[in-house]
């Protein structure tokens, strides 16, 4: 019996994202090196970039709306939101931005075909993150090179809609691997615009030539996609979808376009020669007027976008707007002054020691305890159920008696009422003993008491508001890495990813109003790791990703972080959790420690998702004035 690959769609959107935010590094990528090869001046250069990245995301978004929902962003000026991406859209999106940079920043030199080779190769990774996910899937097919999606799939729906399957098959029928296919003709595309890459007379024809060749590899593609896989999918005239007509109607003219701007250029003209380092300087204020346009889309399409969409936006436009502010910075102020700012905040950083002492020996041991009190203060939302509970009346062994014996029985469904805003806070007592010898060894055993309650708009009786509990601990740091375990016993509130048929609600009351994305955990381990050099930068992830433990907010916190060249504590970390997010440790005059955290997914509306921690630890030395091993900055 022939068998094909069966994919389990649970858990692939990390793997999604991934491939997402790696199709557009890929690109950006290329287009640095290119861009960088022929001399463009990095600030004008980097936000057409960051212009051609925003606005790609925007038209990847808006062309899978409904004729409704364009008439309603043109009228009332209502923004859907859309779970579905088209890459034709996000392609004409791409363009429009980066035609809208260019001429705000009178930027003439050649940029598209920079994304001859850089767009088709982007295209070709994010295919894959969209097999992992299950979405733009083919139609039914016999060949071996069919693939299976688990039940509760987009495929599984699509084929239970058809009567194709019925709803208790536990997988897909074998369908087209669509998103092979186009990763494959990617891959050719972008073969074939490399080797000809030095054929084209006019700037720009290499690009078009590229877009070209995808949609006329697209066009073919579309044949073997299911009718319920995108917006754009169902056939609309002769078999043709949507997307089969723009292709048409776009390919003839650009095929056109192509041919006479090579039959006018006589000569190849994509050489330039080096921007003077005057020019850049004159778009100054055209560059500031880019900056802010790309900033006020990002702030202002904050609960629009998606949180790898932000993410990806973000990483493009805060080098550029980072370059700016630099260069606004050395343009406009007088250059033996400009060592003064900079001079004045490592000033007031530095007057937060104390003076120095000597470095100290690989056999200096002290001891202390360690005393501290942790607060937290958030918002999220959670999705809110109704539990109802409803007599099936069988009718079997003599009718419709309430008896363990009879086929009757009750079933109990969950009904879906939205979102609840939810804001909490939770405080937390940690004591520790600590033992250090010389710089880098550090042990640490103690435990973390905490107690919280959370509020919103909705209540439920499930979980229970109140949270409360205790956290033993136990840590061993060493230079280059670091290890961490314990857990958290008492009453607290965990996210619960699995698929909600497989939660159990029977054992719950008949109108009882509960989350179906959280739920009341009243034991939880614990995990931190760390690999790297302490004192200049490392790696670092835990779970759970925040204290106290019982927040409903990050799973996992993963990062990177340094001490800032010191062994004592000090720390400033960046990274992942549930969102962005930032910490900073700094020990004032190595008895008094200030701990502050920010996360933020950079959402809002239902999937709003943000917190803020402020710790202080006060540490009781064995001995008095002893100072600690290894710090050579603060007594």
């Amino acid at each position: 019996m022939k068998t094909s690959l069966l994919i389990e769609t649970a858990h692939t959107g990390v793997l999604f994202s991934t491939a997402y935010l790696l199709a557009f590094m890929i690109a950006a990528g290329i287009m640095i090196f290119m861009g960088m090869k022929k001399g463009y001046p990095p600030m004008s250069y980097f936000l057409i970039m960051a212009s051609g990245v925003v606005f790609f995301i925007i038209g990847d978004k808006m062309f899978t709306w409904s004729q409704e929902q364009w008439i309603n962003a043109l009228t009332r000026f209502e923004f859907p939101e859309s779970m579905e991406k088209n890459a034709l859209g996000g392609i004409i999106g791409m363009l429009a931005g980066i035609f809208i940079a260019k001429a705000a920043l009178r930027f003439n030199r050649p940029v598209f075909d920079h994304l001859a080779v850089a767009l088709p190769l982007a295209l070709a990774v994010s295919r894959i993150g969209c097999l992992m996910a299950g979405c733009c899937f083919g139609t039914p097919t016999s060949l071996f090179a069919g693939i299976r999606y688990d039940a509760g799939s987009l495929a599984w729906q699509s084929q239970v809609i058809q009567g194709l399957i019925s709803d208790n098959d536990q997988c897909s029928l074998a369908v087209h691997p669509v998103q092979l296919y186009q990763f494959a003709g990617c891959l050719l595309i972008v073969f074939i615009v490399w080797h000809t890459r030095n054929r084209w007379r006019s700037n720009g024809s290499l690009f078009l030539f590229s877009v070209l060749c995808y949609g006329f590899m697209r066009f073919f593609v579309e044949f073997l996609c299911d009718p319920l896989s995108g917006s754009f999918a169902a056939p609309l005239l002769w078999k043709m979808n949507l997307v089969q007509w723009l292709i048409i109607i776009s390919f003839i003219p650009g095929l056109i376009t192509l041919i006479i701007r090579e039959a006018k250029t006589k000569t190849q003209t994509t050489k330039s020669l080096p921007f003077k380092a005057s020019e850049d300087h004159v778009s100054e204020y055209r560059q500031l007027a880019v900056a802010i346009l790309l900033s006020v889309i990002m702030i202002r399409g904050r609960s629009w976008f998606d949180h790898v969409e932000y993410i990806t936006m973000l990483i493009f436009c805060i080098p550029p707007l980072a370059l700016l502010i630099k260069n606004i910075y050395r343009n406009h102020t007088v250059a033996g002054f400009r060592w003064v700012v900079p001079v004045l905040l490592l000033c007031c950083i530095s007057f937060m020691g104390q003076k120095s002492e000597k470095t100290g020996s690989r056999g200096d041991q002290v001891v202390f305890t360690d005393i501290g009190l942790i607060g937290s203060l958030g918002s999220y939302c959670e999705s809110i159920s109704t539990i109802s509970q409803e007599w099936v009346n069988d009718y079997y062994g003599g009718g419709c008696i309430k008896s363990v014996g009879s086929a009757d029985h009750w079933v109990t469904h969950v009904n879906d009422n939205g979102y609840s805003s939810r804001s909490f806070w939770q405080s937390g007592l940690e004591i520790s003993r600590n033992r250090w010898r010389g710089k880098y060894n550090k042990f640490q055993v103690g435990a973390r008491g905490f107690y919280g309650y959370e509020s919103g708009s909705v209540s439920t009786d499930y979980p229970h508001p109140v949270a409360a509990g205790i956290s033993p601990f136990i840590n061993f740091d060493w230079h280059y890495f670091g290890f961490g375990t314990g857990f958290s016993a008492g009453q607290m509130l965990t996210s619960y990813q699995t698929p909600l048929g497989k939660k159990d609600f029977t054992t719950m009351s008949d109108g009882d109003v509960v989350a179906t994305n959280y739920y009341n955990a009243y034991f939880l381990p614990s995990l931190s790791l760390r690999a790297g050099p302490v004192d200049i930068i490392y790696a670092e992830a835990c779970f759970p990703g925040t204290f106290p433990s019982a927040i409903p907010f990050a799973t996992i916190r993963a990062g990177v972080g340094s001490g800032l060249g010191k062994a004592n504590g000090t720390k400033l970390a960046i990274g992942y959790c549930s969102g962005l997010y930032a910490q900073f440790v700094y020990p004032v005059k190595n008895k008094f420690v200030v701990n502050a955290e920010y996360c933020d997914n950079l959402s809002g509306g239902q999937n709003e998702r943000r917190f803020f921690t402020l710790g202080f630890h006060f540490r009781i030395f064995k001995q008095p004035n002893t100072a600690v091993p290894g710090n050579s900055n603060i007594q």
